[in-house]
């Protein structure tokens, strides 16, 4: 009997951010020093990680789902991919954990194979070019490619959300399954001017109940719960 294909997944590698668990904090500690009590303001110290715009728990229900596509991917069900383009923009993204590859980090042992661009570009990096210039360079390159279907999708995407239709555009490219991501604006505007995705957009929830049936269970139970309790969307 033939292995089954796994689904290929473009991952969003900002996203690899939210999967690891503990992160060093900087918080006051009170300590003996020559016996007199001292406070220092800048202790890093190791805790569990609250994502941004997140509260502690929802920070909880996205490490347990990344924690289930990692184990997928380890067992050949998913096959994670990204491209330079995401790499450059995690790059950009203002203080990244310094704890991947530890004990925290479920994606340790997983392969990303990389992807090469439906179009790539050249950049330059000077220790003179200012974060705006290297936006504006990849500003002016998203808007120079001629694709057909990446202008189509550009004609309905707000220019800020580009690069994202670039990212989707890709995986439509190698025909891929799914763009996996937190970001939802891109697939709320194509819903919107009623133009389908090639690709399935999913976040890591979705992604992790088309393989997991008692995390599908448990969300449902809890979501049904929710709603008794007045808790619910």
């Amino acid at each position: 009997m033939m292995a089954s294909k796994p689904f290929r997944v473009l991952f969003d590698s900002s996203l690899w951010n939210e999967a690891v668990t503990h992160e060093y904090y900087f918080v006051p500690k009170e300590t003996q020093w020559g016996g007199t009590k001292v406070q220092i303001s800048n202790y890093a110290k190791l805790q569990e990680q609250i994502l941004r715009r997140k509260t502690a728990e929802e920070s909880k229900e996205i490490f347990l789902a990344m924690r289930l596509i990692a184990q997928l991917s380890e067992s050949g069900k998913v096959q994670l991919h990204d491209t330079i383009e995401l790499m450059f923009e995690w790059m950009g993204r203002a203080g990244g954990p310094s704890m991947r590859g530890t004990e925290f980090d479920p994606f340790k042992k997983v392969k990303i194979v990389r992807l090469k661009p439906p179009v790539e570009r050249g950049v330059v990096f000077s220790g003179l070019d200012l974060e705006d210039n290297f936006k504006n360079q990849k500003d002016l390159w998203l808007e120079g490619i001629q694709d057909p279907r990446f202008n189509e999708l550009k004609r309905v995407i707000n220019r800020v959300h580009w690069a994202d239709a670039f990212h989707l555009w890709t995986a439509e490219f190698y025909g891929l399954d799914c763009v996996l991501t937190l970001e939802k604006k891109v697939r709320k505007i194509l819903a919107n001017q009623r133009i389908s995705a090639r690709v399935a957009i999913l976040d890591p929830f979705e992604l992790a109940e088309r393989f997991c049936i008692g995390y599908r269970l448990r969300n449902r139970l809890r979501s049904m719960v929710g709603k008794l309790t007045g808790r619910g969307n």
